[in-house]
């Protein structure tokens, strides 16, 4: 009996090792840079969505905005972003790096797209993992996949309806439900089309209890509380398409950004507000069909110097 239970010790110990051993090769490369030690401490950290790293292909540079902000600091930055990341993610990178990991400056983008239906809750775009790797930390983020194996066996099924009856709003004015919008793709969409899509992804007039919001003050409270210096930016609008398309929407969107805006300055944290920064020929919407933040060269190269000027100000360096 002694003889099997040291066998048995033995096994688990063993496989307990090789969990620990190899489980940062299946994380995701932004977790995996986070807790790489020493990677991130005392450096800028660009936390981000596809809108960081999206290019044209006929920039003559295709270098993310991080990289473009680590030429105008002269300083190494660290590009945690990916795309679809949002301010609930953020928040338990926020969390993790207010543990002790603590990098010199954080710069979180937030765009104003994640408020709408289409990404505020499609399934995919919750990235649940990364949020519990995370509060797991580097010591018991190993222990991930055990973790989440006993809590998906063991979790009751879900009740909640399927994302797609979702309701969709116009406003604040009943529009259908996320279903009815899905099924727009192609990057030759008509006219009315084009309508719809603006009004899915722009024309939702924020509630203060938007799920996005509350996370937006917890990421605050965060920062705050572990005195983490963290700059927030309102990534640009494509506003003269998106109006050209569906007039009346940039009221809606200002109003949204305005919100947004005053949750960061109520924490007494800063942000830059580049909503309205760039002109049309400065996106690079075109190869999706319909308007979205992804950026040329020079709007990449733009919102990196505004970015660059505004944390040296913010710190004092030159």
């Amino acid at each position: 009996m002694k003889l099997l239970f040291q066998k048995t010790a033995l096994v688990l110990a063993l496989a307990l090792l090789f969990q620990v051993g190899t489980a940062s090769l299946g994380y995701p490369p932004p977790v995996r840079l986070a807790m790489e030690y020493g990677r991130c401490r005392d450096k800028v950290v660009f936390l981000g969505d596809s809108t960081v790293d999206s290019a044209s292909r006929d920039d003559a540079d295709t270098r993310s905005t991080a990289a473009f902000l680590e030429d105008a600091l002269s300083e190494q930055v660290v590009d945690l972003s990916h795309p679809a990341y949002h301010l609930g993610v953020f928040r338990s990178f926020v969390g993790y790096f207010g543990s002790g990991w603590g990098p010199r400056a954080l710069i979180i983008p937030i765009n104003v797209r994640s408020f709408s239906p289409e990404w505020d809750l499609r399934p995919e775009y919750q990235f649940g993992d990364v949020s519990l790797m995370l509060e797991l930390g580097r010591l018991f983020s190993p222990l991930y996949r055990p973790i989440t194996a006993y809590r998906e066996y063991f979790s009751p099924a879900s009740q909640c309806p399927p994302w797609t009856e979702a309701r969709v709003f116009d406003g604040r004015l009943p529009a259908g439900r996320v279903l009815d919008y899905e099924n727009i793709q192609g990057t030759r969409l008509s006219r009315e089309d084009l309508r719809r899509k603006v009004l899915y992804l722009y024309r939702c007039e924020l509630r203060p209890e938007h799920q996005k919001l509350q996370a937006l003050r917890e990421l605050c409270t965060l920062a705050r509380e572990s005195r983490l210096p963290v700059l927030f930016y309102v990534t640009p609008v494509d506003h003269g398409s998106i109006e050209s398309i569906y007039g009346g929407s940039t009221a809606i969107i200002d109003r949204n950004v305005a919100l947004v805006i005053g949750v960061v300055t109520g924490n007494g944290l800063p942000v830059l507000d580049l909503s309205h920064a760039l002109p049309p020929d400065s996106f690079n919407w075109k190869v999706n069909g319909y308007p979205n933040e992804h950026l040329k060269e020079q709007g990449r190269k733009y919102v990196a110097a505004a970015l660059s000027g505004e944390l040296r100000r913010l710190t004092g360096r030159r």
